[in-house]
């Protein structure tokens, strides 16, 4: 590609005295993709022979000028004129406004602030070829065109040209509105210079530069086009188009400069045909200033059918201090060309941005709007945001509508090493090639933000979707956010479903480690441990291939082995809002944490750790699967695993009970010898191992077995030199560390294997559910677990010694959990399982009914008679003398398993409902259970599957809550 001329000198563009000055636009040849065509010498609203005769000869000056307000005097000398100016405006109307190739017009004005209005009436267009000099401000409005041409020297304090009028009134008020019809254009061939802080403003219906615009230091050079234009280089907008023109273009083939200031290109085209309003080819400057002045370049169409096509340079770097400046490039549709060279580099402040803003976006290799090879090369040294927008304002709209615009589409590799790629999408985000912000080697430190459904608050019905097979990959957790609706919070990389979460909240692993990990449960969080999840790894040594403290033992991250980690990234691919897989890979390359690996000086030997850990959406379940890959010559022998924990904490003590026992079709049971296999620990927050939070670490792995250190609560220090087998069945009241072992066969090089890990919680008052109903449909789940709210005494209903009234509604259930091939009939007020009474998980139910007490809250948040969820109520007596409950209602697919001696609920009736972790509602059985639903999801700012919307959910809650108490008011109390 040819080297363009430097910035500061002409573009030599040839000027033929037998031809019009060509400028193009894009006629509908380029609307369909065509080439762009030049137009003939209708351009100016003038003739050929017009044109390039009487305004080419060397004496040739403006004429006819007659001053129409302010004050002013006019001379000339025949090849120079000048005009003292003494009023700080001045408007002056000529018949025509042209400077021949060696003449020249000066403007002396009061101050360089002042400004001389200088309107053509006549009906040829303005010709420069000379040179025009003020102090101040010149404006030139001629409504037949004005070409700058090659030679031009144009030296003032500020330049505005227009082919749209303005009239003397508003000039005067300094009020620089431009309006008109006028399909002439403007065309600069050569050179324009400001003084600093200079504006040069170009307006017309189309606009071409293949010269020099320079405006001084934290200067303006200000490009419009349209019908309407409004000027204001004192606001925040210094150039508005107001109104569209037929076929409206802006061609910068040339040179502009306006370092510290602003360069901004902005047209609006008529008509519903999709045309290109903006073609920059050129090179566009707005770099920061040695004193600090950020530059800022706006390339700006319209979102209705606008398309702007970007090459050249745009460049609002930083080379001589400070920080980088800002490059926009917005319209409905936005071409990035494969040899665009786009900067905002700081060389010693913070790289600035690049804001792409179109209705939608696509990179891929052809066919869309960058290449992912070119996004790439232009992060390595500019941030890169990508922003569609419908060009609608949904402010009002609380979820947004699903729709096929507003979105971002990556169909093309990216790979960059530095730098932020931002996905911020009106509706959603689709990623069907790889993003790796690594650079490729897992020595990168690039960054990545996702933020989807910003067309409205709460962004409900959008979402960021990842291809299968397809890599997301970030060198920390800090280095990937992401944001739900325009309203939704920045997160980072964060385990936290709801019920279970590792770490503070910000990130969710540290190295090969998990971070903190807590639980949910009574409206807070509660810390299981005092420390992160730790994985260490033992190598060599007396390979047994068995429990032994051989060899070299790696803590991951540690401060007392020696490692160098070449290469350290996670794969974010199958991660969404808070769950779903996090992969970590590490490569360790180690000869000096395991010398008996060095074959030779100068070998790289080491290992590749993967740790895949996937939360649960809807459980308190975490499972890890960790893999080994030998990467060095020998075989890798005596090789051990060990994860756990230091320090254990759960619920409220930090001296909790661990048990070794054994997982058995979802049950944890007790080993009772101490040289058992052990592949599971329970740690309690009570002694009993019966009541209070419980966290479960088990594995399925053949040769696992498990670990309670009594050496320490450090695990590095703890866990590798205990024997499983000689550890302690259990320990209370103790603070301990505990760990899962797992010893290897041999691992040849090149060859892997893999330990699979598990990691549940249950909450200290949800042992009565345990975990049953991830397995549902979301509706369904959100169904049953409302269903289990009332059954426990929740959402204002309280127990009543009496049967109920018929509902007449008939419900049928089938593939029940805890439910024997059920067939409940609400019609009949009676349930049937084979003609025996229908128990679940022990607790019998009969008596079917819609109940007369408080209204039902069904799965919608709706309250009243219609409503199909469970009520339990407490029988007056039944023949076992055991407690009866009745149903109002129909039972869900998935109703609770459970019995009336471990319900769950505490003496004062009180137990949390949890629905994906979202909402905990707080129930009460007694009389005044009306006020159970006071405190909703609502007010902790989350959502729930029973209660769908929140103006449901608050309608319902005030219903149920003021229904309830007047019914249950007076009934015995549980």
């Amino acid at each position: 590609m040819k080297k363009r001329n430097p910035m500061g000198h002409i573009l030599q563009v040839v000027w033929n005295a037998n031809k019009v000055p060509a400028i193009t636009r894009s006629g509908r040849s380029c609307r369909r993709g065509k080439a762009v065509r030049a137009l003939g010498p209708a351009i100016f609203g003038f003739g050929a022979l017009l044109l390039i005769g009487p305004y080419a000869h060397a004496g040739e000056l403006p004429t006819g000028g007659q001053v129409a307000a302010g004050a002013a005097s006019i001379s000339d000398n025949g090849t120079a004129m000048t005009i003292d100016q003494t009023t700080q405006n001045a408007a002056i109307n000529w018949q025509t406004f042209s400077i021949g190739a060696n003449n020249s017009v000066t403007f002396h004005q009061p101050s360089a602030s002042s400004v001389a209005l200088n309107r053509v009436r006549g009906s040829d267009g303005s010709v420069i070829l000379g040179s025009l000099n003020a102090n101040g401000q010149v404006f030139v409005v001629n409504p037949n065109g004005v070409l700058f041409g090659t030679g031009a020297q144009v030296n003032v304090g500020g330049l505005v040209a227009s082919t749209l009028d303005i009239s003397t009134e508003d000039f005067m008020a300094g009020n620089y509105r431009f309006q008109g019809n006028s399909a002439a254009g403007i065309t600069n061939q050569g050179d324009v210079t400001t003084t600093a802080g200079g504006t040069i403003a170009l307006i017309a219906a189309r606009v071409t530069n293949t010269g020099a615009l320079n405006a001084g230091d934290g200067g303006n050079v200000l490009i419009g086009a349209g019908s309407d234009v409004l000027l204001d280089t004192g606001g925040p907008v210094k150039l508005q188009v107001k109104e569209a023109a037929i076929d409206a273009l802006i061609e910068q083939g040339g040179a502009i400069r306006a370092d510290g200031g602003t360069v901004l290109l902005t047209a609006k085209a008529a008509g519903d045909i999709a045309s290109t309003v903006i073609n920059h080819t050129g090179i566009t400057e707005a770099r920061t200033l040695a004193t600090g002045e950020q530059g800022e370049i706006v390339l700006l169409g319209d979102f209705e059918n606008d398309r702007i096509e970007v090459a050249g340079t745009l460049d609002a770097g930083a080379p001589n201090g400070g920080d980088g400046g800002f490059i926009e490039t917005s319209a409905a549709k936005v071409k990035i060309a494969d040899d665009l060279n786009v900067t905002t580099r700081a060389v010693e402040g913070v790289t600035g941005e690049w804001l792409i803003d179109p209705v939608d976006f696509t990179i891929a290799a052809s066919g869309g709007d960058i290449a992912g090879t070119q996004l790439a090369l232009i992060l390595n040294i500019s941030d890169v945001t990508i922003h569609t927008d419908t060009g609608t304002d949904s402010d009002s709209d609380q979820y947004g509508a699903s729709g096929d615009t507003g979105n971002i589409y990556v169909n093309d590799a990216v790979t960059w090493s530095a730098n932020t790629l931002t996905l911020n999408a009106y509706n959603n985000i689709e990623v069907n090639a790889t993003l790796d912000a690594t650079g490729g080697d897992g020595t990168g430190t690039g960054s990545l933000a996702f933020e989807y459904g910003q067309g409205s608050k709460k962004g409900k019905h959008s979402t960021y979707t990842v291809a299968e097979g397809v890599q997301v990959l970030i060198s920390s957790p800090g280095a990937f956010t992401w944001k739900k609706g325009s309203n939704g919070e920045v997160k980072n990389l964060v385990f936290d479903n709801g019920l279970l979460r590792f770490g503070n909240g910000t990130d969710a692993v540290d190295g090969l480690q998990l971070g903190q990990p807590f639980y949910y449960d009574k409206h807070k969080w509660h810390q299981l441990s005092d420390a992160p999840l730790d994985l260490m790894i033992g190598v060599l040594g007396d390979n047994t291939n068995a429990w032994n403290t051989e060899g070299t033992v790696l803590s991951l991250p540690g401060d007392t082995v020696s490692y160098d980690t070449q290469v350290y990234s996670l794969d974010i691919s199958g991660y969404q809002e808070g769950y779903g897989t996090i992969a970590v890979e590490v490569d360790l390359k180690t000869p000096m944490a395991i010398p008996a690996l060095q074959l030779a000086a100068g070998d790289n030997l080491g290992v590749r750790l993967t740790g895949t850990y996937t939360l649960s959406q809807t459980e308190p379940s975490l499972q890890v699967d960790a893999t080994i890959e030998n990467q060095s010559l020998p075989n890798i022998s005596n090789l051990r695993v060990w994860l756990g924990a230091s320090n254990d904490y759960v619920g409220n003590t930090d001296t909790p009970s661990e048990f070794k026992g054994n997982m058995d079709g979802g049950s944890f049971t007790r080993i009772t010898e101490q040289d058992q296999q052990a592949k599971a620990l329970k740690i309690s927050e009570d002694a009993d191992g019966k009541t209070g939070g419980v966290v479960y670490l088990y594995s399925t792995h053949a040769d696992a077995d498990s670990v309670i250190s009594d050496e320490g609560f450090s695990i590095t220090t703890g866990a590798p030199a205990t024997d499983p087998r000689l550890s302690a069945m259990q320990v209370t009241g103790e603070s301990n560390s505990y760990a899962l072992f797992v010893p290897f066969s041999d691992i040849p090089s090149g060859q892997s294997d893999s330990v699979t890990f598990h990691y549940e919680v249950q909450q200290k008052h949800d042992r009565g559910r345990g975990n049953k109903f991830g397995h549902l449909p979301k509706e369904e789940r959100g169904r049953a677990l409302a269903a289990l709210a009332i059954a426990k005494g929740g959402l204002g209903v309280g127990r009543r010694t009496e049967n109920t009234a018929d509902s007449g509604i008939d419900t049928t259930v089938t593939d029940t959990t805890g439910i024997d091939t059920a067939a409940v009939e609400t019609g009949d007020g009676s349930v049937a399982t084979d003609g025996a009474p229908t128990t679940i998980g022990g607790m019998e139910v009969e008596n079917v009914s819609s109940g007369d007490g408080a209204d039902a809250m069904d799965a919608d948040g709706d309250s009243g008679a219609d409503a199909v969820d469970l009520i339990l109520a407490q029988a007056d007596s039944n023949p076992t003398g055991d407690t009866v409950y009745t149903v109002d209602g129909g039972i869900s697919d998935g109703a609770p398993e459970t019995t009336q001696a471990d319900t769950g609920v505490s003496e004062d009736g009180q137990t949390p409902v949890s629905e994906e972790g979202n909402q905990s509602v707080e129930g009460t059985e007694s009389g005044e259970g009306a006020e159970a639903s006071e405190k909703s999801g609502a007010e902790e700012g989350m959502e729930t599957e029973a209660g769908d919307s929140e103006g449901k959910k608050g309608k319902a809650k005030g219903k149920t809550k003021e229904k309830a108490r007047g019914k249950a008011k007076g009934h015995d109390k549980a």
